[in-house]
């Protein structure tokens, strides 16, 4: 396939095949591993983030989507982590 140097993101999009690996992280899968990592439980994490147990224990479980500005308050507060998002 031939393409110009040049390429409008409608073309890359139209070209692009779907990224499977991307796809399958896992909020939740990382979430945990990171609490393990720093040995918090899911209470000490949920005081200093100031969630409840119930939404971590979901979102632990891949049973419940997190909004990024909730992302961002259980890692930098619970974790003491800086988040950090590329663009793709």
């Amino acid at each position: 396939m031939e393409l110009p140097y040049e390429i409008g993101e409608y073309v890359l999009f139209k070209a692009s095949k779907p990224d499977i690996q991307r796809e399958a992280i896992q909020m939740g899968v990382m979430l945990k591993t990171l609490s393990v990592k720093e040995e918090l439980t899911q209470n000490e994490v949920t005081t200093l983030s100031g969630t409840s147990r119930t939404y971590i224990l979901r979102i632990e479980n891949n049973q419940s989507g997190i909004e990024l500005f909730a992302l961002g308050k259980i890692v930098k507060a619970g974790f003491n982590k800086k988040l950090i998002l590329y663009k793709v």
